[in-house]
């Protein structure tokens, strides 16, 4: 599977406010099925979390190459 498949679950976890990336990590990983045996791990989806704000589908504030607990994404504000 390639990793890219995970970015729509990391997009609907998002919202047009501030969430942690732990936060939205943390819930795509809680709906992935015990029975799939977690297909992926919270560090390539934290690369793919930075991947989608460095293609500007998301915005971030804070160091998104640090840890997933210290910086935040929205979805992008709307342009008039």
């Amino acid at each position: 599977m390639p990793i890219e498949a995970f970015d729509q679950q990391l997009l609907s976890k998002t919202s047009t406010t501030l969430r942690k990336a732990a936060r939205v990590i943390g819930e795509v990983l809680a709906d992935m099925d015990e029975r799939d045996g977690w297909p992926v791990g919270d560090l390539p989806l934290a690369v793919r979390l930075c991947a989608l704000v460095e293609a500007g589908r998301l915005e971030a504030a804070g160091d998104i190459y640090g840890s997933i607990r210290y910086w935040e994404v929205k979805l992008p504000s709307s342009q008039p």
